[in-house]
């Protein structure tokens, strides 16, 4: 088994590093640049948090978003460089944020008035993104009376009640 990963750049093997050892928590990469990597995670954080950590550095990991109280962090993709798009669950609502990837920074809030996101996708060198989403709320009544018998239906107040919560 070879020491490491050929470098697009270099004509020397890269070294394989462990960064994980135990199962402590999900791990998904979002960015790096050079040996700076940055992941969301659960551990530590059931709704998600970013974390950095710098291979060189590696026992030293930095929060570069905080878990929040009430929304989960579902997804993050780097976009225009320097960049994150965020998808969050808050409230039953899903709310996309534009955020700086190095401090985390809200640049701005994109709140999304119906239905539910399911895929943001973009690449880093580019200044857009898209995002596909479909509605909760079904023009047919059929397929509306459908999933009321499982969990209620709103126009009747004493399951009203039993939803809103």
């Amino acid at each position: 088994m070879p020491n490491g990963l050929e470098s697009q750049k270099q004509k020397e093997l890269l070294p394989f590093v462990k960064l994980i050892d135990k199962f402590e928590g999900s791990y998904h990469d979002i960015a790096n640049d050079d040996v700076v990597f940055i992941f969301r995670t659960t551990k530590d954080a059931p709704k998600y948090k970013l974390v950095q950590v710098d291979l060189k550095e590696q026992s030293t990991w930095t929060e570069v978003l905080q878990e929040t109280e009430k929304d989960v962090l579902e997804s993050s993709i780097v976009v225009n460089g320097d960049q994150m798009v965020m998808s969050n669950l808050s409230d039953v609502k899903h709310v996309l944020q534009k955020r700086n990837l190095e401090t985390g920074a809200l640049l701005h809030h994109l709140p999304i008035e119906i239905g539910s996101v399911y895929d943001v996708s973009g690449r880093r060198k580019d200044s857009i993104f898209a995002f596909d989403f479909f509605l909760k709320i079904s023009p047919f009544p059929l397929l509306r009376h459908a999933w009321t018998s499982d969990y209620g239906c709103s126009e009747k107040e004493e399951e009203f009640h039993w939803l809103i919560k």
